[in-house]
C-alpha cells in the first residue's frame, strides 16, 4: 500500500510533466494538464547551461494546457520545465521533470521543406 505522501507526488510527477506538441526551427509547443486552481510557468533554457544563471520563463494563463516558447535558435538543445507557482509567481514545491529536445536543424534534409527535431 502507498503512502499519502507518494500518491500525492505521484499525482504532482503526471499534472507536473511536459509534452512536446511541435518543434519548429524556431519555436516549441509543449502541453501539460492543469490542476484546477493553479498557476504556472514553463521556464526553459540552453542546455547544459545552469537554471540558476540563464532560465527564461514565461506564465501560463488560468485553465491554458498548452504553451509556445518563441524566439529560440535553431539546431540548438534545450531543457524544459514545469514549476507550479502561487498568485504572486513564486515557485511552490519542486520543479516538474526536465523535458530536453532539439529545435530542428535548417535544412537538414534532402528537400528544403522538410526539416527535423530530436526529443532526448
Amino acid at each position: 500500500m502507498q503512502e499519502k505522501g507518494s500518491i500525492h507526488n505521484t499525482l504532482l510527477s503526471v499534472y507536473h510533466t511536459l509534452t512536446l506538441t511541435l518543434c519548429l526551427q524556431t519555436s516549441i509547443i509543449v502541453e501539460f494538464k492543469p490542476m484546477e486552481g493553479s498557476k504556472y510557468q514553463v521556464q526553459w533554457k540552453q542546455y547544459p547551461e545552469s537554471w540558476e544563471d540563464n532560465t527564461k520563463h514565461k506564465s501560463v494563463a488560468d485553465s491554458q494546457s498548452k504553451v509556445e516558447i518563441e524566439g529560440l535558435e535553431p539546431g540548438t538543445t534545450y531543457c524544459l520545465r514545469l514549476i507550479v507557482c502561487d498568485a504572486s509567481e513564486r515557485q511552490l514545491g519542486a520543479p516538474g521533470k526536465e523535458l530536453i529536445l532539439d529545435t530542428e536543424q535548417v535544412g537538414c534534409t534532402p528537400k528544403p521543406d522538410k526539416s527535423c527535431c530530436v526529443v532526448l
